[in-house]
């Protein structure tokens, strides 16, 4: 019996190219579409099945009803923009997805193959014994897109008993393309995910807070393919790198040296192999086209942080480009790209004693935009804090608690922007993001404008009295 993967794929799409890389691991791949797509994927060969509605972005309950009325005893589904890196085994995965549901992470890429750093915190696949669709029919306002139901169906899973399981490390690979959901539907679907299922950490405070809901979601290990564990990790520590503030470059050469021996035992591995079928058809030919990848982007990025490497104490930065500033040489201009985001930069890995009070101070002035928000919290989300401040009033715009915060001015445009926290683990993360004129954090950018920052600085000195 073979594996049976469903996704909702757009007609107008490139398709074939992830179909054919599906089918390559030996899933039977069927799309679920409404009437009108599913005659134009019929035409082209796609096995399809037809949900009755006018939407082209499906509910997704519709979708989970459409895969129980096969009868499979299990099955996939993936989001139609992501492909392996690497062929599952299909057989192994059954056994995997017994009285379970495994969910899959991506690695974000540019249309170059370049990985770029960012972090989704979401899952695009998963895999899953279907027997609670077939007991109760799942009940979901979610449409295939949104965002948050990639986190409705494992706590749906969840909540019907069955086991929560998760991929060692990301399978999967994604083209990083522009949002295509609004502000609103990020706030709709956080309060819909908390009706259904209130214990789930949806908010920190007042405001939904996503990445508590993905480590609340993390589940047992299930091992990746052998090629993937070789590779990935190298992958994910390219994206890491970005939001190191100490030693990148060193750890940018570690990386390489890694690489570089890694590479050195698939090309003795392949000198064995004479037939140049044999080897391109092989899983060593695989493995080490991917290590030279990744080693291509390691030297890219070393010669990145080598051009940039004042820039890089700042953190990582999300949506916004960070430009020196010349007549101050300890700030950037954080400057907002022109995509519907959040546009932030975010410190991780910041040395902290738990349970002492600590203060980050951000000095900043408005350059475009005059709001900004600080937000601050230990490692295991167990300690959260947040303020917006207005830079042109120097004043709180609001947060979390009053005695966490403090303004005042620093030198003539510049405002003193202060956040205290006492966290709980040795480890604090600091995120600077930019507010528009509404006051939103998810809007979008002119490609233009931002705010100038010094040099954020974290430790245990007094807050502004």
């Amino acid at each position: 019996m073979t594996f049976p993967l469903f996704t909702t794929i757009p007609p107008k799409s490139d398709f074939r190219s992830f179909v054919e890389n599906w089918k390559a691991s030996g899933f039977k791949v069927t799309s679920i579409n409404n009437p009108e797509e599913a005659q134009a994927l019929r035409a082209v060969g796609i096995d399809v099945l037809e949900v009755q509605s006018q939407e082209k972005k499906l509910k997704i309950s519709d979708i989970m009803l459409a895969i129980a009325s096969t009868g499979e005893p299990f099955a996939g589904f993936i989001n139609a923009d992501c492909r392996f890196i690497a062929p599952l085994d299909t057989e192994a995965l059954k056994m995997e997805t017994k009285n379970s549901v495994i969910t899959a992470e991506r690695i974000d890429v540019d249309k170059r193959g370049a990985v770029t750093g960012a972090y989704c915190m979401g899952f695009d696949a998963f895999f899953f014994d279907t027997a609670p669709l077939m007991a109760a029919a799942p009940c979901s306002e979610f449409r295939i897109g949104q965002p948050w139901w990639d986190y409705w169906f494992p706590y749906y899973y969840r909540n019907s008993g069955l086991k929560l399981r998760r991929f060692e490390c990301p399978i999967l690979l994604h083209v990083t393309h522009d949002l295509n959901w609004s502000v609103k539907e990020f706030y709709d679907g956080a309060k819909r995910l908390h009706s259904h299922f209130p214990e789930a950490p949806v908010y920190s405070g007042s405001e939904p807070y996503p990445p508590a809901c993905f480590e609340d979601l993390r589940g047992e290990p299930v091992p990746a393919p052998s090629s993937v564990r070789t590779v990935a990790p190298i992958l994910e520590s390219i994206q890491t790198l970005v939001a190191e503030s100490a030693g990148t470059k060193a750890k940018i050469a570690a990386l390489e040296a890694e690489t570089a021996a890694l590479l050195a035992v698939q090309r003795r591995t392949e000198r064995q192999l004479r037939d140049e079928v044999g080897l391109r058809n092989s899983m060593s030919y695989k493995v080490t086209y991917r290590l030279q990848l990744a080693a291509s982007w390691l030297s890219q990025l070393r010669w990145a942080f080598r051009r940039e490497s004042s820039i890089v104490k700042f953190g990582r930065c999300e949506n916004v480009r960070a430009l020196p500033l010349h007549s101050e040489p300890k700030a950037v201009c954080l400057e907002e790209d022109a995509s519907f985001s959040m546009h932030r930069v975010e410190q991780v890995g910041i040395p902290v004693v738990p349970k002492q009070r600590y203060t980050v101070e951000i000095v900043a002035r408005p350059r475009g935009r005059n709001q900004l928000r600080i937000e601050f919290r230990d490692k295991e989300h167990i300690e959260y804090a947040r303020a917006t401040f207005d830079l042109w009033e120097g004043q709180v715009v609001a947060s979390t608690s009053e005695n966490d915060v403090a303004v005042g001015p620093a030198d003539e445009e510049w405002v003193r922007c202060q956040l205290s926290l006492t966290p709980m683990s040795d480890e604090a993360i600091v995120t600077v993001t930019l507010v528009d004129h509404d006051g939103a954090v998810v809007y979008q950018g002119r490609g233009q404008g931002g705010i100038d920052i010094r040099q954020p600085i974290v430790g245990r000195a007094a807050r502004i009295s």
